[in-house]
């Protein structure tokens, strides 16, 4: 198990491209599991989002504007983390973009934050 997931809120939709899934048949809940490689600057992590959050209705509520980070670090607590804190999440990079180090940088804006668990 990882040691902590963060939900970030978007300002708009977005559809997770998947880099691995875990199909209906192997998790208990009976549905698809999405994930898709991310950074945070410094870090490797994934974006874990279950295939029917994308498939609701938008509005209010719609979990497509929501993005759930699996990261090695508990990120409120590493971070000073808050509800609201900008945090750069970045996205459907190539090889090197993946494997490549970077600097932590937190003045950048892609989504807020919401519960750590």
């Amino acid at each position: 198990m990882t040691p902590g997931t963060l939900n970030v809120s978007l300002s708009e939709r977005y559809v997770v491209t998947a880099d691995a899934l875990i199909h209906s048949h192997e998790y208990f809940t009976g549905e698809t599991l999405k994930f898709q490689r991310c950074r945070v600057p410094g870090f490797r992590m994934f974006i874990m989002r279950p295939d029917s959050h994308e498939l609701m209705e938008t509005g209010p509520g719609d979990y497509a504007r929501f993005i759930e980070l699996v990261s090695p670090l508990k990120l409120r607590e590493a971070w000073g983390l808050q509800d609201g804190s900008i945090l750069e999440v970045q996205v459907e990079g190539d090889e090197q973009w993946w494997t490549t180090p970077e600097p932590l940088s937190s003045s950048q804006q892609a989504g807020d934050c919401g519960a750590d668990r």
